[in-house]
């Protein structure tokens, strides 16, 4: 019992954040776009900034993870409307 309140409180706060994003003017492509510019402009050399293995990899599974997430709440918000 308690174990199905906790579930139904997590669904209702991700339901709540994902609806902050969709009910507002957000471009989700477009802040993808832009994530995938900082990561190119963080990874790329230059004589001043020499990046290490370590944070050239931790940049690249962060920005994995925030692409997966954008993309899963764009289509999330796709199935809302095609359900309305």
């Amino acid at each position: 019992m308690h174990t199905s309140k906790i579930q139904e409180s997590h669904q209702s706060a991700a339901e709540e954040l994902l609806s902050n994003y969709l009910n507002q003017d957000v471009d989700l492509i477009e802040i993808e776009r832009m994530l995938n510019e900082m990561l190119r402009h963080y990874l790329r050399p230059t004589d001043e900034w020499n990046l290490s293995r370590k944070y050239a990899l931790l940049a690249l599974d962060t920005s994995e993870v925030l692409t997966r997430l954008l993309k899963e709440i764009g289509d999330y918000g796709k199935s809302c409307k095609s359900e309305a």
